[in-house]
């Protein structure tokens, strides 16, 4: 991992840390510096999926994409959220 993708990780962690999400896994586009994945398991559409959408645009980063990885129908899901770090 390179210095560059060392600092984003820190700054994706403080930022998760301090708006309180909880039951995340962080990875790293190793081609990409600047991509960063979060995946939430079972989280509700709103509070969870859609505040780590805002949360995240609201410190530089823009949603590149959302792969639903497991659905039930109901309010929760879990998900692999793409996100773009623009620098901010």
């Amino acid at each position: 991992m390179t210095e560059k993708m060392r600092n984003l990780q820190d700054k994706v962690e403080k930022i998760l840390k301090d708006n309180e999400v909880y039951g995340y896994e962080l990875d790293f586009n190793l081609e990409l510096e600047n991509v960063v994945y979060i995946e939430i398991e079972w989280g509700d559409w709103k509070h969870d999926h859609l505040r780590l959408k805002w949360i995240m645009e609201k410190n530089g980063f823009r949603q590149a994409g959302e792969d639903v990885t497991e659905e039930d129908g109901s309010d929760c899901y879990s998900a692999t959220h793409t996100f773009i770090y623009l620098g901010v």
